[in-house]
């Protein structure tokens, strides 16, 4: 098992990660990093290895230029865009998504097929959880391009085998390109696993999915519009704080209201969306 001595303390602490939004000029970005979590919503990408970036994680002047012109091609083709009331956009097939779901196949597929049914076992909520810590600071299609690539190296999210992984082992998988190739984020995943053996010893059963699903509120979101649904709520914060005092890292009260709506927890789809009551969790 990865000792603790092994993970420095400020590598493990994620509250600055988490307490900053990725469009603060004070976020230390990479140049990849940057164009991924500015642009999240053009049709086409601004190559990263194109652009520069200042000392102290501020864009230089021609990255900025760039993003610029990126902004201004996507209010070109968001004219021909069409939104309903509720700000989804219609696509193709005559359903309304949200703008995330639009953005690739793989994406809309994602969403049509996993998003908010429910995920009740404990290696499905590890999944998940892992998967919204590793997209702090990254697009949801960064991670989701490359979940095939990290259920590999990490055993199929299987917390037992996870677990005993080693620094060395770590240390390999940040030179494969298929994967997200952050050290402490990688670490986090151990941790996390760690931390949700423990949790398994102490309630038994599902152990983890049965711990965040008993933060599932008593009633749920009934949404008009995408601008009513709020980054976090009380459960989510409560649920932030009891992992994190168990030793869970990448946990704050915004992934955990994003990982409560992916699993089922909650029905966040906007009133009329065909998404609507499709978990059988929630009435519509």
């Amino acid at each position: 098992m990865l000792a603790n001595s092994a993970l420095p303390a400020p590598l493990l602490d994620d509250s600055a990660d988490e307490g900053r939004s990725p469009l603060s000029p004070s976020y230390l970005f990479d140049s990849r990093r940057e164009i991924e979590s500015r642009v999240l919503i053009a049709p086409t990408q601004v190559d990263p290895r194109t652009v520069s970036v200042a000392p102290y994680g501020r864009l230089a002047p021609a990255a900025a230029d760039q993003i610029s012109q990126h902004i201004a091609m996507n209010k070109q083709n968001d004219n021909k865009t069409s939104y309903d009331s509720t700000g989804q956009i219609i696509c193709e097939d005559g359903k309304a998504r949200p703008p995330w779901a639009c953005r690739s196949d793989l994406l809309r597929a994602y969403y049509d097929h996993e998003w908010g049914l429910p995920q009740r076992t404990e290696r499905e909520v590890f999944e998940a959880l892992c998967l919204e810590g590793l997209m702090v600071g990254l697009s949801w299609r960064t991670v989701l391009h490359k979940r095939e690539a990290l259920r590999e190296a990490f055993y199929g999210f299987d917390p037992d085998k996870v677990a005993e992984m080693t620094s060395s082992q770590i240390d390999e998988l940040c030179s494969d390109t298929r994967l997200l190739r952050n050290w402490r984020k990688l670490t986090g995943v151990v941790r996390n696993a760690q931390a949700t053996l423990n949790v398994r010893a102490e309630l038994g059963g599902e152990g983890l999915a049965d711990l965040v699903w008993s933060y599932q509120p008593k009633r749920n979101f009934y949404p008009i519009h995408l601008d009513d649904i709020p980054a976090f709520t009380d459960e989510s914060c409560a649920l932030a704080a009891d992992l994190r005092s168990r030793g869970f890292i990448y946990v704050g009260p915004t992934n955990m209201f994003a990982l409560m709506q992916a699993i089922g927890i909650i029905d966040a789809s906007v009133i009329g969306s065909y998404k609507r009551a499709t978990s059988g969790v929630w009435p519509k």
